[in-house]
C-alpha cells in the first residue's frame, strides 16, 4: 500500500519581510526514483535573500519531481510526491561503505600469505 505524501513549496517564513520577490526552485534538486533519509534535501527554494530548504518528511522513495531549477513556483505549491512506505533499498543495507577497493585488497592480501607459504614451505 503507497503512502504517497504531497511535497509543498513552504511559505514565506513569518520572520521574514513582506517582499515583491519570486519563489524559484534552485538545484540541487533530487530526481524521481532516489531513495532518501529523513532530513535529506529534495529541492531548495529561493526567495530573493533566503533559500530556503525542503527535506525529506521522512525515509522513502521520491516518487515525481514536477520542477526544474530556474522554474518560479508558488507557496504552498505540490511540486513532489514522495512515498515513505517504500521499503528502504536492499544494496544500501548490504554495500554500505563497501568498494571493490576493499574487496580486491583483501582478496590480495590473502592470495600474497598463501603465495609466500607456498614457496616457504618447499623450500624445506
Amino acid at each position: 500500500m503507497s503512502m504517497d505524501t504531497e511535497v509543498k513549496v513552504p511559505e514565506r517564513p513569518s520572520s521574514l519581510p513582506e517582499m515583491d520577490s519570486e519563489f524559484v526552485i534552485i538545484p540541487p534538486v533530487s530526481h524521481p526514483g532516489k531513495y532518501l533519509y529523513k532530513g535529506e534535501l529534495i529541492f531548495c527554494v529561493d526567495i530573493g535573500d533566503v533559500i530556503l530548504e525542503v527535506e525529506a518528511p521522512e525515509a522513502g522513495m521520491l516518487l515525481s519531481m514536477e520542477v526544474k531549477p530556474g522554474q518560479k513556483v508558488e507557496p504552498n505549491q505540490v511540486v513532489a510526491h514522495f512515498d515513505k512506505s517504500h521499503p528502504e533499498p536492499i544494496k544500501s543495507k548490504i554495500f554500505h561503505g563497501f568498494s571493490l577497493g576493499h574487496f580486491l585488497s583483501g582478496a590480495l592480501g590473502a592470495v600474497v600469505v598463501l603465495g609466500i607459504y607456498a614457496i616457504w614451505s618447499n623450500e624445506l
